[in-house]
């Protein structure tokens, strides 16, 4: 165990909203590297998904900042918003590591069902 407390909890460990930015992933480093000091926290990369996330403490005034940030270093993101922090993003800041990325351990097997036999009326 890692962590504990109520999934309002664990995301309150975050802040408040996040920017999520997606770039290309050949983009990845340099996107992060210009968004460095942008927001209120340390922004959190998943490789996996070219993705970088960023606590901001003023949400829509550091969004523009860091659409600013990435046009004038001619990077054109894939996708970017501003959301709140879910579940994903609090394991991913305490593991460094994505819920749907291979390295973690397979789903547990299921026993397949066995077919009931039909009933006919009487």
């Amino acid at each position: 165990m890692i962590a504990s407390g109520t999934s309002a909890e664990l995301k309150a460990r975050l802040g408040s909203d996040l920017i999520a930015v997606q770039v290309r992933p050949a983009e990845l480093d340099r996107a992060t590297a210009a968004l460095a000091g942008t927001g209120c926290g340390a922004p959190v990369i998943d490789q996996a998904r070219a993705q970088i996330t960023i606590p901001v403490c003023d949400p829509v005034p550091d969004l523009m900042a860091a659409l600013r940030i990435l046009d004038a270093a001619g990077i054109v993101p894939v996708d970017l918003g501003l959301r709140r922090p879910s579940l994903d993003d609090v394991f991913l800041s305490l593991t460094g590591r994505s819920t749907g990325g291979d390295d973690l351990a397979a789903p547990l097997a299921t026993t397949p069902r066995t077919p009931q036999p039909s009933r006919s009326p009487a």
